[in-house]
């Protein structure tokens, strides 16, 4: 099931509510429009049907989920299980596209990134403004070709300098500890 983080909340605040709800109500609870709101219903109500539950409007009455209580239930644990990534920050988009690149040896097309975060092509090329920024200290350059799409190019030395410097940047010293730790561990057989 494949969700945006929005739609998740939708989900999870209708299976608490319990109940007929007001498009308005949940607007409010998230702080946006009730446009948006209904907007999301749209992929919601597909989503649904998988789990032999469906979302049911009634004008003047309301939104709810139609269904046994265990299947609301097992939605709500598969919801809770999930983990959904909120690409709607820059700077983890930004991370994410760094991330991919890094791994990839072969250039990525824009549309790659567009659909997997959901967002525009125009959105995209403006992130590889800034991922082109961040990658200048590392000596490791973003190449963009139109046809081509977008790659890194640099020596082994500068990429695994790009690659400390993502991992400085988002691994704490507790963090590190933790897994060298649990590394340790899992290699005695103590884990």
């Amino acid at each position: 099931m494949k969700l945006s983080p929005r739609e998740k909340h939708i989900m999870q605040i209708m299976l608490d509510g319990e109940g007929i709800m007001y498009v308005k109500e949940i607007a409010d609870k998230l702080k946006v429009s009730r446009r948006t709101v209904l907007r999301e219903l749209k992929n919601i109500g597909a989503n649904l049907s998988e789990f032999n539950i469906s979302l049911e409007k009634r004008q003047g009455q309301g939104i709810w989920l139609q269904g046994s209580p265990g299947d609301k239930e097992k939605l709500k644990k598969l919801l809770d299980t999930i983990h959904v990534i909120d690409y709607t920050d820059k700077e983890l988009r930004r991370k994410y596209i760094i991330c991919e690149l890094l791994k990839s040896k072969e250039p990525q097309k824009l549309y790659y990134f567009s659909h997997t975060m959901d967002v525009s092509d125009s959105t995209v090329s403006s992130d590889l403004e800034g991922v082109s920024e961040w990658l200048a200290d590392t000596g490791v350059n973003l190449i963009r070709r139109h046809g081509y799409g977008v790659n890194l190019e640099g020596s082994e030395k500068e990429i695994r300098r790009a690659i400390k410097k993502l991992f400085s940047e988002e691994v704490s010293n507790d963090e590190l500890k933790k897994l060298i730790t649990l590394n340790n561990e899992a290699s005695r057989g103590i884990y």
